[in-house]
């Protein structure tokens, strides 16, 4: 209850394997062949994405500049005001220098990798903890790697998995703030494309975002389907006996009063989770009414 998840799953164009040098524990250079997550040119793209996205802001009801670093889930606060993002890049602290200037740079992933807890690396002197005080574990932050023997082998990873944590406060301003950047996130992600990599995203508000979406978008369908129901009763409560009584032996009148009574049975439901402040959404509409009243009508026969 007290975080919430931006997901970003990024998948190299070239699904190729790359073979690149690093330092052994001898200080001496070895050949190793990674996955296709490890290339320079893939990291570096991917890198400058995480940290437009940790920069970006966008403007409140109020006027005041959201950033990621207000809105976002900081376990070491006070000690420590960073945010807790979980990516591979936190074994160098997401320092982008790193990776443009240092030629063996996956002697670092490999080190931190092997031992996450690491404080200072033998190559680069260089602590394996993300900048928010914790350890990354690259089960969290590598995806489609083989194993062996139930033993994972991280350096064939094929995706790159990028969480950050949002704060879940239900101070109203807070979360407001929140979910305001999640939707600024969701419409820059729609847009964004790479050179090197897809991309796939998702913010906690996505799923309550598609579901009011998709009902929004069925009430046309929701309201012919009520007129079918209604005109489903008539036919199968009514005995026509002849022209002159066909109104009557239809049993117009209670067939509206069945779908009437069924509406407002919907309606005080949501008045009752309402008032509980229990979410709902449109999809009550789309699915009890036509049970209940199958129901009713298989009874009244």
């Amino acid at each position: 209850p007290f975080y919430r998840i931006v997901h970003l799953i990024l998948v190299p164009k070239n699904n190729t394997q790359v073979t690149l040098e690093f330092k052994n524990s001898l200080d001496g250079l070895e050949k190793h062949t990674f996955g296709p997550v490890f290339g320079r040119e893939f990291l570096i793209d991917a890198l400058r994405l995480q940290l437009f996205i940790e920069n970006f802001n966008v403007t409140s009801k109020s006027g005041e500049a959201v950033y990621l670093n207000t809105t976002c889930f900081k376990p070491l606060e006070p000690d420590n005001n960073n945010c807790a993002i979980i990516s591979l890049f936190q074994y160098h602290q997401n320092n982008l220098t790193f990776l443009l200037n240092e030629t063996y740079y996956p002697t670092q992933y490999l080190e931190c990798m092997q031992s996450p807890l690491t404080q200072q690396t033998k190559s680069f002197r260089r602590t394996c903890m993300a900048e928010y005080g914790g350890p990354i574990d690259p089960y969290m932050v590598l995806g489609a790697f083989p194993t062996h023997d139930n033993v994972p082998d991280y350096t064939k990873a094929a995706a790159l998995i990028i969480t950050i944590t949002m704060n879940n406060k239900r101070h109203h301003e807070e979360l407001e703030n929140t979910l305001l950047w999640e939707k600024y996130f969701l419409q820059y992600m729609k847009t964004y494309s790479s050179e090197w990599f897809d991309v796939k995203y998702r913010a906690e508000r996505s799923i309550e975002d598609e579901i009011e979406r998709e009902s929004k978008s069925d009430i046309k369908t929701v309201l012919i389907s009520y007129m079918i129901m209604f005109l489903y009763i008539a036919i199968a409560l009514g005995r026509i006996r002849s022209v002159k009584y066909v109104l009557v032996d239809m049993k117009v009148s209670l067939g509206i009063a069945g779908v009437v009574l069924v509406a407002l049975s919907v309606w005080a439901s949501i008045g009752i989770f309402s008032y509980m402040r229990i979410p709902t959404t449109l999809i009550i509409f789309e699915v009890i009414p036509f049970l209940v009243l199958a129901v009713g009508v298989g009874k009244l026969k």
